[in-house]
């Protein structure tokens, strides 16, 4: 019951959050929640609700992307990536890997097998209006993206990892 109530809270209660102690116990309910669900809980080390101290002290190689968002050069799934962690009132709510350019359907329906390892199964990819590719799931509050997206012509694939309002 905790959890049911505890999710929309730590959403919607993001200002009270900001302390230490309350931030503490909402990141082990969400953590617990995503765990018990088979949902990521955070990405590469980096937990849900981490502040930007936090995360730099476990990736010491982010560097400030903009003022809401550290980000790194890192190897994932054997290929060289960008990952950025977004911060919404300094806590981490989303992470978005951007993988080498160009990217083709085939490199991404190659990827796909590795995210779903490492993220959960994801449902078979389709086209929309925005996306060339473009697959979600949602477990535990956590939503995971897979998508190819056209952008000044040539295809560029992420993934996204996010908490979700429930």
């Amino acid at each position: 019951m905790i959890l049911v109530i505890g999710l929309p809270l730590v959403w919607f209660g993001l200002p009270q959050l900001t302390s230490g102690c309350n931030r503490r116990v909402a990141m082990r309910i969400i953590e617990r929640g995503a765990t018990q669900a088979g949902a990521p809980t955070g990405l590469l080390g980096v937990k849900w609700l981490m502040t930007p101290q936090e995360v730099r002290s476990i990736r010491p190689d982010v560097h400030e992307h903009d003022a809401d968002t550290l980000a790194e050069d890192v190897e994932m799934f054997g290929l060289p990536v960008v990952v950025s962690y977004r911060f919404i009132k300094d806590m981490f709510l989303m992470g978005q890997v951007t993988f080498p350019s160009p990217a083709t359907e085939e490199s991404y329906r190659a990827l796909r097998p590795q995210i779903e390892a490492e993220f959960g199964l994801l449902p078979e990819p389709r086209e929309t209006e925005e996306y060339a590719l473009y697959s979600m799931s949602e477990r535990g509050g956590v939503r995971v993206a897979h998508l190819l997206v056209e952008r000044d012509g040539s295809l560029v694939q992420h993934l996204l990892i996010y908490r979700s309002q429930q």
